[in-house]
């Protein structure tokens, strides 16, 4: 879950730069599911922007899916949504891979409000 932390400030900063430059891309799996789930895709771009870095999985670690690419978990939140974003990291290009909102018993809630 922490897979290589130390360059997760640089990664942040990477993320926010190809948001900004219109250069992350969304997965058909997430492209599906964001209706249902009530995320839209400025709710995805403000979390990128805004959030930050919370899990890292190295290709082929993430629990119940094998992730062919390092994976981050992003988590921030909008319009009183708190929301967690999976983004793919591939050479200099970046896919969003899982997005859903946070519920009140999820493990991720621990990073909100100054929480690790």
């Amino acid at each position: 879950m922490n897979h290589l932390k130390e360059y997760w400030k640089d990664e942040e900063r990477l993320i926010r730069e190809a948001v900004r430059n219109q250069k992350v891309k969304l997965s058909q799996h997430v492209d599906q599911r964001m209706d249902e789930r009530e995320i839209t895709e400025i709710d995805l771009m403000i979390v990128l922007l805004t959030g930050r870095i919370v899990e890292g999985y190295d290709s082929g670690t993430y629990p119940n899916y094998r992730n062919p690419d390092p994976l981050r978990i992003f988590v921030g939140e909008n319009n009183g949504k708190k929301i967690a974003v999976g983004i793919a990291i591939q050479n200099d290009a970046y896919t969003i891979t899982t997005a859903f909102c946070i519920g009140e018993n999820s493990r991720l809630n621990r990073f909100f409000n100054g929480g690790q």
